[in-house]
C-alpha cells in the first residue's frame, strides 16, 4: 500500500512537459548586432524582460531579413522583444510605429532598425515551478 506521500507525488512523477506551453505574440526590433548594446541601454525598461527568458534573441533563418545579397549570405539579425504591454497596444492600435514609445521610435531612426511580428513560445523549462503548477492545473 502507497503512502500519502507517495500518492501526492505520483501525479507529478506523470507531468505532461509538454501541456506546459504558452505562445506570445510580440513585437521586436530588428536590429544589425552591432547596434544592439546601444539599443539595450536606451530601451532597457522597454523590454519584455521575463526571467528565463532573454530580451534579444537571434532571427530564425528562415526569416526573410537572414537571406543573402547577391549570393553572399547576410548576417542574421537580432531581435529586442518588447514588453508584453507595448506589444498589445501596437498589435491592437493598427501597428503604427507612432503608438511605440519615443525611445523606440528613436532607436529605430538611430540604427535603420525596423517593427517586426515575432512569436515567443515558452515552454517548460522558462516558467518557475509555481507558473508550471498553475498551468497544470488549469489543463485538469
Amino acid at each position: 500500500m502507497a503512502s500519502a506521500s507517495e500518492a501526492a507525488a505520483a501525479p507529478l512523477a506523470q507531468l505532461d512537459r509538454s501541456q506546459i506551453r504558452e505562445e506570445l505574440s510580440l513585437v521586436a526590433i530588428r536590429l544589425p548586432p552591432k547596434h544592439i548594446a546601444a539599443a539595450l541601454k536606451s530601451i532597457k525598461k522597454l523590454l519584455l524582460n521575463r526571467s528565463r527568458q532573454q530580451n534579444v534573441v537571434e532571427e530564425a533563418a528562415s526569416q526573410p531579413a537572414a537571406a543573402s545579397v547577391d549570393g553572399v549570405p547576410k548576417a542574421p539579425s537580432k531581435l529586442l522583444l518588447m514588453s508584453q504591454s507595448i506589444s498589445e497596444e501596437y498589435l491592437k492600435g493598427g501597428e503604427s510605429a507612432e503608438l511605440l514609445p519615443e525611445e523606440c521610435r528613436k532607436v529605430l531612426a538611430d540604427s535603420g532598425g525596423e517593427i517586426v511580428k515575432h512569436t515567443l513560445v515558452l515552454e517548460y523549462e522558462h516558467f518557475t515551478y509555481e507558473e508550471a503548477l498553475r498551468k497544470v492545473r488549469s489543463h485538469h
